[in-house]
């Protein structure tokens, strides 16, 4: 069987789609180059956005790759689902949870009509040229993922059964993500760091040619896990010269080192209460320890802080308050945050590096909803202070300041990351902010 296609745009849309290059003859990042650019500080979610396989968490590398398909295998609501979703009312079109009966659902057509097959059934999943998969921002018309239906409990092994037409794209995924067998070791007899066998080839290139093309930018990790010292190591093996696809790449500033890694927590601005909303809280950067204390020392109050700490290091890792977000029904305005600074004209006076920056954050989880964000979009105020968006105005930063990562893209396109950095700058110049 063919690899279905992957399509990241609706009919008429002008977006490209999976596996398209750039309208250039030139290499990727060669058209990121550019001394007016801001310095990019690029915000990386672990699970399932650069790593694949979360063992610790009970999901194998099958288990996530599998998911991964069925979060783009897009099925049809049937009638009835429609009504229930509202038609064309606005909030159904911009909140999931508005579609929270899909929950219920349980799907008998893929999106583009045909039949879904159970490796059960009479018909032979081989003769059934597999649906096209879809990575867009928007849901297509009466379709839901997969993936948010009642089949979700299936997902883990989704191509064994009725993603079975899918098999052939999970064969390549596999064989894409697992470019390092796991009984290889370094040149030096050394194992190499577990989680370099789970990590994208997509980062590291993505790393290696900002880097070659002279790009000024930061790298931060992020996490709602205890994953960053494992990530650390992997990435470190990189910035070393110890990576097998990168053996003649080397640049010690990509070292993550332990004084760069950090506990962010939400926690109430001083004389505030325990309730309320971000203007009762800031985030705080704790030092890392290796233990998981709430007690540890404080590196960074509030944003200002924070910035000053992120914006002028190379790389840092920051484990987020995934229980804040939690406790508070995954509020936008409490999830992982990232900034953006506002835009001065010319005579604006600052220049210094972080009043030039240009935040962009990779994450599998950031969702097209209103009221359920993983991302916290922090703004400069005219005080200086910094303040979270509301949900609507989250989304519009899809694009310039976010990413939802469909990670299937990355892993089939090694440039994904690349052409995402370049249409955030893109927009980031044709408007403010």
């Amino acid at each position: 069987m063919k690899l279905p296609r992957i399509i990241s745009s609706l009919p008429g849309a002008p977006a490209a789609g999976l596996g398209e290059k750039l309208p250039t003859s030139m290499p990727a990042a060669a058209v990121l180059q550019s001394t007016t650019r801001p310095h990019l500080v690029l915000h990386f979610d672990i699970n399932e956005t650069i790593l694949v396989g979360d063992e610790a968490g009970g999901d194998t590398r099958e288990d996530c790759l599998n998911k991964m398909i069925s979060k783009s295998s897009f099925v049809l609501m049937e009638d009835d689902e429609k009504e229930q979703g509202g038609g064309n009312d606005k909030e159904a079109s911009t909140s999931r949870r508005a579609l929270s009966h899909t929950k219920t659902l349980k799907p008998s057509k893929w999106w583009d009509g045909t039949p879904i097959a159970s490796s059960d059934s009479d018909t032979d999943s081989d003769d059934l040229a597999p649906p096209p998969l879809y990575t867009g921002w928007h849901w297509p018309p009466n379709a839901c993922p997969y993936y948010r239906t009642s089949y979700k409990k299936k997902a883990k092994n989704f191509t064994a059964h009725d993603g079975a037409p899918y098999r052939p794209l999970y064969n390549e995924l596999e064989k894409r993500v697992a470019f390092l067998p796991e009984e290889m070791k370094a040149p030096d007899g050394h194992e190499y760091p577990h989680a370099l066998h789970h990590m994208l080839p997509a980062f590291f290139h993505t790393l290696h040619e900002l880097k070659r093309e002279g790009r000024s930018f930061g790298l931060v990790l992020r996490t709602f896990g205890s994953d960053l010292p494992d990530i650390a190591d992997a990435l470190n093996v990189f910035a070393r010269g110890q990576h097998p696809l990168y053996p003649d790449f080397k640049d010690e500033s990509l070292v993550m080192h332990a004084r760069n890694m950090f506990r962010g927590r939400w926690r109430p601005k001083e004389g505030a209460g325990e309730e309320g909303n971000d203007d009762m809280f800031e985030y705080h950067l704790l030092k890392w320890s290796g233990d998981d204390k709430e007690d540890e020392q404080v590196a960074a109050s509030g944003d200002a802080e924070l910035l000053q700490i992120i914006e002028s290091c190379f790389v840092a890792g920051i484990q987020d308050h995934y229980d804040f977000w939690d406790t508070h029904n995954n509020a936008p305005w409490a999830g992982k945050p990232v900034w953006t600074h506002r835009s001065r004209g010319r005579d604006g006076g600052a220049t210094s590096m972080e009043q030039n920056c240009h935040h962009i954050f990779f994450d599998d989880n950031i969702h097209n909803d209103a009221t359920d964000s993983i991302a916290a979009v922090r703004v400069e105020c005219n005080n200086g202070a910094y303040c979270s968006l509301s949900g609507e105005n989250i989304i519009a930063m899809q694009g310039k300041h976010l990413f939802r990562v469909p990670t299937v893209a990355p892993i089939m396109d090694e440039d994904w990351f690349l052409h995402r950095i370049r249409e955030a700058e893109d927009r980031l110049a044709q408007g403010s902010g």
